[in-house]
């Protein structure tokens, strides 16, 4: 206890223990041999206190999610034509120097869109790692 006391993580030695004396009578506590066994007992939460919802019928979180998917689509729009105009300008760029040139996007996010280009059939890869290039299809 005098470590958590020294670094700030108890406020004062056995001050808790007074506080759940006067908050619970002594029915919370069982007493065993080798134990003391505490049941904290508490109401039930009816409603969420940390719910943002504006309304009762949940129109906040329903716009929410829907202008979320609004900008996600749009925004991955965007990437997936930069990537694409990398490709074009060079088309033996790597991941590294697409995510470089493109500077607001990692690697691994340019490695997730290729990917999906690749799926969808709009772009694919040909020749080994070192010596391929990309092949945009329409």
């Amino acid at each position: 206890m005098r470590i958590f006391k020294d670094i700030d993580l108890v406020e004062q030695l056995g001050s808790g223990m007074s506080r759940i004396l006067k908050s619970y009578d002594k029915s919370a506590f069982k007493l065993t041999d080798h134990f003391v066994v505490v049941t904290f007992m508490f109401n039930e939460i009816k409603e969420n206190p940390l719910k943002t919802d504006a309304t009762p019928n949940g129109t906040t979180e329903k716009t929410t999610k829907k202008t979320t998917k609004k900008t996600t689509k749009k925004t991955t729009k965007k990437t997936t034509e930069q990537i694409l105009d990398v490709i074009r300008s060079n088309p033996h760029s790597s991941i590294k120097d697409i995510a470089d040139k493109l500077g607001n996007i990692t690697a691994d996010g340019v490695r997730y869109h290729i990917n999906k280009l690749k799926s969808s059939g709009v772009l694919e890869h040909i020749g080994g790692d070192k010596g391929g290039y990309w092949q945009i299809n329409k």
